[in-house]
């Protein structure tokens, strides 16, 4: 098994979604990265991102335990989009794939 930094954005945004699953994560760049936004889109995936690389991961999932109320209302909706979480907040994000 590969490193999980050695995939791909668009490979495990794939991957995971085909499997069902709500990405989270820390990378909110990946939203500035245009192939990055095409793939979430392509691939209809649901997409909660926290902070950004260095966020430890005892802190994401903090955030992610004081959004758990707000995360419950899109999980059952078809992707694709990307909140962003913050503290007590969760942001719809644009996934705006013009600049392809």
């Amino acid at each position: 098994m590969r490193p999980a930094e050695t995939v791909p954005d668009v490979r495990w945004i794939a991957d995971a979604t085909a499997d069902g699953r709500i990405l989270v994560g820390a990378d909110r760049f990946i939203l500035r990265n245009p192939l990055e936004r095409h793939a979430i889109r392509r691939a209809g995936a649901r997409y909660i991102v926290f902070g950004t690389n260095d966020m430890r991961m005892v802190r994401m999932i903090e955030l992610f335990e004081a959004n758990l109320p707000l995360i419950r209302a899109p999980a059952g909706r078809p992707g694709p989009w990307a909140y962003r979480g913050a503290q007590h907040s969760l942001d719809r994000l644009v996934l705006n794939c013009h600049d392809i």
